[in-house]
């Protein structure tokens, strides 16, 4: 399941490999459609404002590392886990 839905949230383009020649006449059915175009808008806003949030951002990294964590067939080869680059040497002369 995806959070954003395509026609709900954004207008997808370069469909069925169409590349850009889609976009004028998906723009020209919106132009004649101004209440579903503001309400794909709107929706798209509060997506954005809701879930694209840095806290929304961190989570989806956490979900998505926590899976393919979960994923994983093999052991981490525990010597890889103790190297640690230290975050302060780099930029420094």
């Amino acid at each position: 399941e995806y959070l954003l839905e395509p026609n709900l949230h954004f207008v997808p383009v370069w469909e069925h490999g169409q590349g850009l020649f889609d976009v004028i006449p998906k723009l020209r059915r919106l132009e004649q459609e101004s209440q579903r175009a503001a309400a794909i808008a709107r929706n798209g806003r509060e997506f954005a404002c809701n879930v694209l949030t840095r806290e929304g951002r961190a989570d989806f990294w956490g979900a998505l590392l926590r899976g393919l964590g979960r994923m994983r067939k093999y052991d981490m080869d525990q010597s890889l886990l103790s190297r640690r680059l230290r975050c302060d040497s780099y930029g420094s002369s």
